[in-house]
């Protein structure tokens, strides 16, 4: 939704000049050579675009009175617009001048006369007083006192008076603030050879447009030389008698009757040229020619008519029309305090919190009081932002907005805040425009800058760690074995489920096991170990390895938090093998082998007679004897051994697969 200021119309009352009213144009009419009738001569006011705005009529008295002139708010905007007025602000105060010419309707002037003065340059004043009400007053040529003075000739004189005068208009192109020229101007007059003069032949115009050379006089010397002028010889004197000064007089008589007056006529033409520079105004540039002409009738009288210059205005000889207009002022923007064309401009900055701002990535869009985009800007690196600029060519209020486009920029809040920001356009009366910006809040209240402030948070992201737990040497059992994961200090991001720190977690029948899910909110590096827990298993080698776990977490800067896991090692992930070594079986013993029953010994053979022992050979008898009866002897004992030993050997195998269960268990 746009909201933009809202400028109230401004009504005003209505002032009247002429009719009843108090204010009237006053002027009088004097008719030379006889009494004049009431309602005989008509008069015009014509705006500066020819227009009549007004008509008069005299009483019998010269009193002329106008019809009424009624100024309200609306008529004076168009004229202004029109070029018929021209409007001036001081202030609150507007004051509107109307260049008028007040003149003769020559075409409809009775028989037998001659204008005289038969026009002038007035100022109608209009004056706004910022509180809606409106005051009107007259402005008159310098030297008419207050009123206008029309004269006529009635007949013909040995002389006749001619007034030289036209009027100055400054027609406004553009601007509402035209400046005062008068007396900037100066206006020269120049005559053909031997043209009468007027008393001035160099004027300025006056506050009313108003430029008077005066009158100028024709004579039949003048105009046709001094011994034109000069009394006819007087006839000779007859001393003589009356007869002859009768026949004299008759003849003259005779004369008279029959002769025609003779007629001599001459054509003056005057130039009339400007000069001078007001700033901002355009000369006209032309010079403008009048004609006189001066007949003699014969008779002693003289009739002077005149041609106004092409483009007089009705009852003027010459009309000067120069122009105002103001040059387009810009570009200038209400962001740019350091631009010379306009004051008032505030910086536009541009932050964002919760990471750095770049260069380009939020827009920003200037509207007109219609809610049209006059242009858009990005923002620099630095956060400054330069909005487009605005060319003015006619003074006025304009209205803008100025707001941030709303992006998608990831993770980006963006301000809503508007400003809005009024140029003041001024006319300088010198052809410039000024400019003054005016830049509000919300609050209708004066800023000393545009601040947007987005914030930016990125979306959490989370990891989750887990390890792989691999025996050897049995199969695994779920739940078995668990696992440990601390944190490096108590500000590092754990499990929900974590104690004190630290979260335990055990195997499942695959071998998996998984620590909850860590949140992060921000960026950083944070630091885990993971350890498994030693248990009491038996036969099994614990992996005793400690595991560091470092999680990066950085800012992608579109709103988003990203996580990666690095390992010790630069692993690919955590395994813990632990060992299982299975007890040794004891060994069965063999079964003993059934003896064999003994043969039945042979009979012995009969011994031989023995020989007598030499002396030293009853050791070897003995040996002998000693020999036969170990024999004899030993196989006796064998017999009873075995069964011993048989015996023993199954003790002894009992006993030592009894120590060795002992000894695995212990292990």
């Amino acid at each position: 939704m746009i909201t933009l200021p809202f400028h109230n119309f401004y009504e005003v009352g209505s002032v009247t000049i002429g009719g009843d009213a108090s204010v009237r144009i006053n002027a009088t009419k004097t008719l030379i050579g006889r009494e004049q009738n009431a309602g005989e001569f008509n008069f015009a006011v014509r705006d500066a675009n020819g227009a009549e705005i007004a008509s008069g009529m005299n009483a019998a008295d010269g009193t002329i009175s106008f019809s009424a002139i009624e100024f309200t708010g609306e008529r004076l905007a168009a004229d202004v617009k029109s070029g018929a007025a021209v409007a001036a602000v001081d202030g609150t105060q507007i004051t509107y001048r109307y260049a008028v010419t007040v003149g003769e309707r020559e075409d409809a002037l009775p028989a037998g006369v001659t204008a005289v003065v038969s026009g002038y340059a007035v100022e109608l004043v209009i004056v706004d007083n910022g509180a809606g009400e409106l005051s009107a007053s007259v402005n008159y040529p310098a030297d008419a006192n207050g009123s206008l003075s029309f004269v006529n000739q009635y007949g013909a004189e040995s002389s006749a008076k001619v007034a030289l005068s036209g009027n100055k208009v400054l027609k406004v192109a553009s601007g509402d603030n035209a400046p005062d020229i008068t007396g900037k101007y100066t206006f020269a007059l120049t005559g053909s050879e031997g043209a009468p003069m007027p008393a001035n032949t160099q004027v300025t115009n006056d506050a009313a447009g108003a430029i008077d050379f005066g009158e100028i006089e024709y004579t039949v010397a003048n105009v046709f030389g001094e011994a034109a002028a000069e009394e006819p010889a007087e006839a000779e004197n007859s001393a003589g008698a009356e007869e002859s000064e009768e026949a004299g007089e008759a003849a003259e008589f005779a004369e008279a009757e029959d002769a025609q007056p003779t007629t001599r006529e001459k054509t003056f033409t005057y130039t009339v040229s400007e000069a001078g520079a007001v700033s901002g105004v355009a000369n006209d540039g032309s010079v403008y020619t009048v004609t006189v002409h001066v007949v003699d009738n014969g008779d002693g009288t003289l009739t002077v008519t005149k041609q106004s210059a092409q483009g007089a205005a009705e009852g003027m000889e010459f009309t000067f029309t120069n122009t105002y207009s103001v040059q387009p002022v810009g570009p200038t923007d209400p962001a740019d305090p350091n631009n010379p064309v306009a004051t008032g401009a505030v910086p536009m900055t541009k932050t964002i919190n919760g990471r750095d701002l770049r260069a380009g990535e939020f827009e920003f869009e200037m509207l007109d009081a219609n809610g049209a985009v006059v242009g858009t800007a990005k923002n620099a690196a630095d956060g400054s932002v330069d909005l487009p600029g605005v060319t003015f060519d006619a003074p006025g209020n304009y209205a803008y907005m100025i707001r941030e486009i709303a992006g998608n920029v990831g993770g980006v809040t963006y301000d809503t805040v508007t400003y809005s920001a009024v140029a003041q356009v001024v006319d300088n009366s010198d052809g410039t425009l000024g400019v003054a910006w005016e830049v509000t809040g919300a609050d209708g209240e004066l800023v000393s800058a545009m601040a947007f402030t987005n914030s930016y948070e990125a979306a959490p992201t989370s990891v989750q760690i887990s390890v792989g737990k691999l025996l050897q040497g049995r199969e695994l059992e779920a739940g078995e074995f668990s696992f440990q994961m601390r944190g490096a200090n108590e500000n590092t991001p754990m499990p929900e489920t974590a104690v004190d720190g630290v979260q335990t977690v055990a195997n499942d029948a695959n071998g998996n096991a998984q620590f909850g899910v860590i949140g992060y909110t921000q960026a950083g590096t944070y630091r885990y170990e993971v350890s498994e827990v030693k248990g009491d298993a038996e036969h099994v080698t614990y992996d005793e390895s400690v595991h560091a776990v470092t999680v990066e977490v950085t800012d992608n800067g579109e709103g988003q938090l990203l996580a990666t896991l690095k390992y010790s090692d630069d692993a690919d992930g955590i395994v813990f093998r632990n060992v299982y070594i299975a007890p040794e079986e004891p060994e069965q013993p063999t079964e003993p082998t059934e003896p064999t029953e003994p043969e039945n010994p042979s009979e012995p053979e009969s011994p031989t007679a023995p020989t007598k022992p030499s002396t030293g050979s009853s050791s070897q008898m003995n040996n002998t004897a000693s020999n036969r009866v170990t024999y004899v002897s030993s196989v006796a004992r064998t017999g009873s051994s075995v069964a011993l030993i048989v015996a023993a050997a199954f003790a002894l195998i009992a006993i030592g697969a009894g120590l060795l269960m002992t000894r695995r268990r212990s292990e």
